[in-house]
């Protein structure tokens, strides 16, 4: 609600970019139903933390072909890891990636965090072979391989006509776009394996937050103040926290740059947690390692619900007869800021 109050001060079509914000925001969240705490710790494997990022260099690309570039982000870093399991164990992984696309700062910074279980599943479904404990694959190894899948990729778009080179017209000459290829070359691409959590279940609800929103919580901006927004941000260089200012219109752009495509899956499945294979592989992994099925997650009924409540809460508080109708639900982690906190 309080990106809808920014907007409506600076835009006269506040409320339809407003639905649009959060019919997105909703669809994310739609396409992400094994992210939760319980699902992961049915999964009772060890867990890995790693985190692909793309290039500076591809963020014009990537303004142009928002969804054909964070899909080849997604695709290429699934098969590098696919990659290093096939090799080193003739075994798939499990995987679950959720896609970021903003800093600290709401800057375009497109990553995505692959959530990998510690062990794979043979190809022949006869072995689970458990990885060394908080190491599953060397990252400058892993760096490599995904910059030149990635590459290749970006190759094969160009080739077929799927990739869009508005913003760069000249790379549709061989020449120049050899020459920018060549570019890709000369900084190593981030590959990060997190320090990882003490518990799935943590790992689980740091990304969850981000499922069903976009780019900064509602706690992070301390004031809105004539046409200007003040908000706080980690400075990862320094290690210290910062406050950043920006014209309404700027914070507007930031945050805009953020919303996907209509469409958009950000949170993907691989290897064998793929909605087809999961239930079935799952089995086999705890069977092949000798661990019990787990417990069935608690789902509250709603009709002893209300009974114990003792009266129906979708009466009218007012008049006590008529009843009241959902119009919308707003999802929030956090409450809203303080200048937007009412005063008693």
């Amino acid at each position: 609600m309080l990106m809808f109050v920014i907007i409506a001060q600076r835009l006269k079509s506040a409320t339809t970019l407003a639905a649009t914000v959060t019919a997105r925001n909703a669809e994310a969240a739609s396409v992400a139903p094994g992210l939760t705490p319980e699902n992961l710790s049915c999964y009772q494997f060890s867990i890995s933390h790693i985190v692909f990022t793309l290039p500076q260099t591809l963020l014009d690309l990537a303004r142009y072909n928002p969804s054909l570039i964070d899909s080849l982000l997604m695709q290429t870093a699934a098969a590098t890891l696919q990659r290093f399991a096939n090799q080193r164990w003739d075994a798939q992984l499990g995987i679950i990636m959720v896609l970021h696309t903003w800093g600290q700062t709401l800057n375009e910074h497109h990553h995505v965090h692959c959530i990998v279980t510690g062990g794979a599943l043979t190809n022949d479904g006869r072995r689970f072979i458990q990885a060394p404990k908080n190491f599953l694959f060397p990252v400058k190894a892993l760096s490599l391989v995904f910059r030149e899948k990635m590459i290749t990729a970006l190759d094969s778009a160009r080739k077929s006509g799927t990739l869009q080179l508005s913003g760069h017209p000249e790379l549709a000459q061989d020449a120049d776009w050899q020459g920018w290829r060549s570019t890709l070359y000369q900084h190593p691409w981030v590959v990060y394996a997190k320090q990882p959590f003490a518990e799935p279940q943590h790992l689980i609800r740091y990304l969850g937050r981000y499922v069903n929103r976009v780019a900064i919580a509602n706690h992070r901006i301390q004031s809105i103040d004539n046409g200007t927004i003040r908000f706080d941000y980690h400075d990862n260089r320094s290690d210290t926290d910062q406050t950043m200012a920006l014209t309404a219109d700027e914070f507007i752009r930031r945050f805009l740059n953020h919303v996907l495509p209509r469409g958009f899956r950000r949170v993907r499945y691989y290897g064998f947690l793929v909605n087809s294979l999961r239930k079935a592989a799952l089995t086999r992994c705890r069977e092949l390692i000798g661990l019990p099925d787990p417990d069935k997650p608690y789902i509250a009924d709603l009709d002893a619900f209300l009974t114990k409540l003792g009266h129906d809460p979708s009466l009218c508080t007012v008049c006590g007869q008529g009843t009241m109708k959902t119009v919308y639900a707003v999802l929030s982690f956090h409450d809203p800021p303080p200048c937007y906190q009412r005063v008693t």
